[in-house]
């Protein structure tokens, strides 16, 4: 939008912001759908109906989740140094490219 109002674009910027409300409306509309109305069979499923093998099925990858964030939480060194590792091999791609490129013997 930035951009569109400096070169005074304002078709366009009226279009993006046109579009971006519609978009707005639209997701606002299918969570609303997805999370708001009943259950279809009129019963909300619960976890204590599963069968305990189904259960851990379900419950393991929120785990994984919740304690990967924890972790990044509380020691965030290790995913800072690997971001800016990634950050700066993009930003000089030599070593990538000598080795994609390469002569093989």
């Amino acid at each position: 939008m930035k951009a569109t109002f400096e070169v005074e674009a304002w078709i366009v910027a009226a279009a993006a912001f046109a579009v971006s409300l519609m978009t707005i409306y639209s997701m606002t509309r299918i969570w609303a759908a997805a999370f708001w109305r009943p259950h279809p069979e009129g019963r909300e499923p619960r976890l204590s109906s599963l069968a305990p093998a189904e259960r851990r099925t379900l419950i393991w990858p929120i785990a994984a989740l919740a304690g990967l964030t924890v972790a990044i939480g509380l020691a965030p060194e290790p995913f800072v140094t690997f971001a800016e590792t990634a950050a700066a091999q993009l930003l000089d791609p030599t070593a990538y490219v000598g080795a994609v490129f390469a002569e093989t013997p």
